[in-house]
């Protein structure tokens, strides 16, 4: 049993193909957390060579990694690795993650908190805004439509959904089971894709109008809700915020690529990882979110 101080940090969207980023993932210091957890709440690479580099590069560095892929870990883009379509790329990485020794199932740490993956994929019906029918999803220019391949039961967006949710049912379970002999510990939950809308700015204020389309599914919700999370991390739109709904911080800390680092204000850009704690088990009942 781990008795020392432990510490959860989290990040997503740290799209390691760039140069910049892969080069922030090695500078991240390698004695300093060797104690401490690290949530990966997708998007990684989009090479699976790149994913591995880079979860490998995190496993010499924390104690203890968690992942979920995202859209971008799932893109078909080298030929050459030989997947037949998106589902089999997702089986490999399962397997690539017991490999490395990274965890994509929920694991109960320091006898204090929970940590539970929630593997997911977004529907339109997300977009509630009234004026949704006005902001079609121009599928080429979503990148997901030209990268991604699906067999036969994964060929629509509800269909996906419905495939990713139904994995999470066995550790929703079995957390929920084993949570009522232990109520006192935390619960943090992590997706790739928004399971509110609160998550997101509202249409006015997105440089993409159709983004709300492309970014979550409410049936991750429903699943959560059973779960009643302390933090629920999540990743994908590149837009740092947090949030507090029903007794849950929501919060977001995506790395983005190098060009949008440019462009937000300093508050939105998180590349201190000191600043990516969001749970410490000195004082497991704090919040940890800046």
């Amino acid at each position: 049993m781990f008795l020392g101080r432990m510490r959860v940090f989290c990040v997503s969207d740290i799209h390691t193909n760039y140069p910049d980023n892969w080069s922030w993932c090695q500078s991240i210091s390698s004695q300093k957390y060797v104690n401490d957890v690290i949530i990966v709440a997708g998007d990684v690479s989009h090479e699976f060579g790149g994913i591995r580099n880079t979860l490998k590069c995190l496993k010499d560095k924390f104690l203890e990694v968690f992942f979920v892929p995202g859209n971008h870990d799932l893109w078909l883009v080298n030929k050459s690795e030989g997947f037949r379509d998106s589902i089999e790329k997702f089986a490999h990485l399962q397997s690539l993650c017991d490999e490395l020794g990274v965890h994509t199932s929920p694991q109960k740490l320091a006898n204090k908190v929970w940590i539970v993956p929630m593997h997911s994929w977004y529907e339109e019906s997300f977009d509630n805004e009234p004026d949704s029918d006005q902001h079609p999803i121009p599928k080429k220019n979503w990148n997901d439509y030209n990268y991604c391949k699906w067999n036969d039961s994964t060929s629509t967006d509800s269909e996906r959904c419905r495939f990713f949710h139904k994995l999470n049912e066995d550790s929703i379970a079995r957390v929920t089971e084993e949570h009522k002999a232990n109520p006192n510990t935390k619960i943090i939950t992590f997706s790739h894709y928004l399971p509110r809308r609160e998550c997101l700015p509202p249409r006015s204020k997105l440089w993409i109008p159709y983004l709300p389309k492309v970014v979550g599914s409410p049936h991750l919700e429903e699943q959560l809700r059973r779960l009643r999370p302390n933090i629920h991390v999540y990743g994908h739109t590149h837009i740092n915020m947090s949030v507090n709904l029903d007794d849950t911080l929501y919060i977001q800390r995506a790395l983005m690529y190098p060009s949008e680092r440019t462009k937000y204000p300093p508050h939105m850009i998180f590349t201190d990882m000191d600043k990516m704690m969001i749970w410490d088990s000195d004082q497991p009942d704090a919040s940890h979110a800046v």
